[in-house]
C-alpha cells in the first residue's frame, strides 16, 4: 500500500487499515486500524460517535487528550485506552509524539470497557519501563494539578507528588508494545486464519489492561487516609477465601459481613467490584463446583454430598437442574460414563 497516503504536513505514520471477514465482525474482537505515526507538527486532531476502541502508546514526545470532560497531559510512556463513541481529541506539543495504536471493535467490546472503568482502569496510565526518570506510575488529569507518582514498589515518593491525583499499579510497557507489533504483523499477512489470531491478539490486550485496572494489593487513596482503603481490600480477599475453604457452613451474606465487620451493603458492592459476582454467587458457585467434583469422582448419596456441600437435599437437587439443566444422578452418570476419572 502506498504510505504516501498516510504522511502529511501533520503527521508521518505507517498504518494498516484493517476489513475483517463478515464472521469475524458479527462474532469476533476485529482490528479496525493499527499503526505508528510520528507528528511533524503540533495539531489537533478531534472525533465523536465512533464505534471504536482505542489503545494507544506514547512512544515518545508528548501532548494532550481531552475525554470524557478531562483533559490530561499524555508524556512519553503513557498508554491510552478510550471509548471512541465519546468526543475526544488528542494534540501533540511542542515536544512531537510519536505513537504506537490499534482500533478496535467487536460484538462484546462495550462490555467490556464498561468492566473495565467499574474495576477501576483509567483512560490514561503510565506502564513501567518506559524511561520515566522517577520509576513511577502515574494518573495525570491536567485539572487535577501535577502528577502524584508511586515507586514500583508502593512506597510515595515526596519528590513527585502532589495532591488530586491517583495512584496507579505499574505494568510492563514493553508487553503492550509487544502486542501491538504483533497486531500489526498478523494484520499485513495473508493467512487464513489472521481473524482468529487477531481475535486472541486483542484478546490478550484486553486481559492485560483488566489485570491493570484493579489493584487489591496496593493503597486506595482516599481523604479517609491510605492505611483504611488497604484493610478494606485485603478484607474482601479474606471473604473470598474463607468462602473456598468453609463453603459446607451456612454462610449469607448477612452472616458474612457481620463476622467481617463490614456493613452489608459495602461488601456487596466491594466484592462485586472486585470479582465482578456477588457474594451469593459467589457461594453458589463454589458450592455447585464442588457438587460437581463429588459426584463424579466419589460414591456418595447426592443427600450426603448436599449436606457436604451446606444444602439440604430436595433444595439442592432443585437447584443443581436449574443451573446444569440436569438432576444431580444424570449428571454423574453422562460425566462417569462407567469411569471414576480421565478426560
Amino acid at each position: 500500500m502506498n504510505n504516501t497516503l498516510f504522511t502529511n504536513a501533520y503527521v508521518s505514520s505507517r498504518r494498516r487499515i484493517y476489513t475483517p471477514s463478515v464472521f469475524a465482525h458479527s462474532s469476533l474482537l476485529h482490528l479496525q486500524e493499527c499503526g505508528q505515526l510520528t507528528a511533524a507538527r503540533p495539531h489537533v486532531s478531534s472525533r465523536s460517535n465512533l464505534e471504536s476502541y482505542l489503545f494507544f502508546l506514547v512512544l515518545k514526545g508528548s501532548g494532550f487528550l481531552e475525554y470524557d470532560g478531562v483533559r490530561y497531559e499524555v508524556k512519553t510512556g503513557d498508554a491510552v485506552f478510550i471509548d471512541c463513541r465519546r468526543p475526544y481529541s488528542q494534540a501533540s506539543s511542542e515536544d512531537l509524539w510519536t505513537l504506537k495504536w490499534c482500533h478496535f471493535h467487536g460484538p462484546n467490546a462495550a462490555a467490556i470497557y464498561r468492566k473495565y472503568k467499574e474495576r477501576g482502569g483509567y483512560a490514561v496510565f503510565h506502564p513501567e519501563k518506559a524511561g520515566d526518570a522517577a520509576g513511577c506510575a502515574v494518573f495525570r488529569p491536567e485539572k487535577a494539578g501535577a502528577a502524584v507518582r508511586s515507586t514500583i514498589n508502593g512506597d510515595v515518593d515526596d519528590t513527585c507528588s502532589d495532591e488530586g491525583a491517583k495512584i496507579l499499579q505499574a505494568d510492563d510497557f514493553g508487553t503492550y508494545e509487544t502486542i501491538l507489533d504483533e497486531i500489526y504483523e498478523i494484520a499485513g499477512s495473508d493467512s487464513y486464519t489472521r481473524d482468529m489470531q487477531l481475535n486472541f491478539k486483542l484478546t490478550e490486550l484486553l486481559t492485560l489492561l483488566m489485570e491493570e485496572s484493579w489493584h487489591p494489593d496496593r493503597e486506595e487513596r482516599t481523604e479517609a487516609g491510605a492505611a483504611s482503603g488497604v484493610q478494606k481490600k485485603v478484607n474482601v480477599l479474606e471473604i473470598k477465601a474463607y468462602v473456598d475453604a468453609h463453603y459446607e457452613q451456612p454462610l449469607t451474606l448477612e452472616s458474612l459481613a457481620k463476622q467481617f465487620y463490614f456493613s452489608k451493603h459495602y461488601l456487596a458492592r466491594r466484592f462485586k467490584e472486585q470479582f465482578g459476582i456477588t457474594v451469593t454467587a459467589y457461594i453458589q458457585q463454589v458450592r455447585i463446583t464442588r457438587a460437581k467434583e463429588l459426584l463424579r469422582f466419589t460414591d456418595d448419596s447426592v443427600e450426603t454430598i448436599a449436606a457436604a456441600c451446606g444444602y439440604e437435599n430436595n433444595y439442592f437437587s432443585r437447584l443443581f437442574h436449574k443451573i446444569e439443566g440436569v438432576s444431580p444422578g444424570v449428571y454423574r452418570r453422562n460425566w462417569r460414563g462407567g469411569k471414576q476419572s480421565g478426560t
